[in-house]
């Protein structure tokens, strides 16, 4: 049976093989460029290795793709988080609350907390 490419991408980062692992999500992207789940994967990537700005980026195109992402959101305001570039998760603040409304945590993680 042959490995599927979520498997094969979780198998990579179990054994610490990030780069083939961004590599194989930025050729995944470029043949679905809209799909939520590749960038999101990529921006969980970059953060695991500290790069937070492509983390933060990664996110931020997974936010386009599919507002609603709580994940995603929690995910890109973290990443700014560790920068403390908090001033710049404002922009897309006002979407992160309309999606919040319907889980109170968070607005608190929105709001730092």
């Amino acid at each position: 049976m042959m490995p599927t490419p979520i498997t094969t991408l979780h198998t990579l980062r179990e054994l610490g093989e990030f780069e083939p692992a961004v590599l194989a999500l930025i050729k995944a992207s470029q043949l679905n460029p809209g799909y939520f789940g590749i960038h999101n994967n990529l921006g969980n990537i970059h953060q695991e290795v500290g790069h937070l700005d492509e983390a933060a980026a990664a996110y931020s195109k997974a936010i386009e793709f599919e507002a609603g992402s709580v994940e995603a959101f929690i995910s890109w305001r973290r990443a700014h988080a560790s920068q403390g570039k908090l001033g710049r998760s404002g922009r897309r603040l006002p979407q992160a609350i309309a999606i919040s409304r319907t889980i109170p945590r968070l607005t608190t993680i929105l709001a730092g907390r």
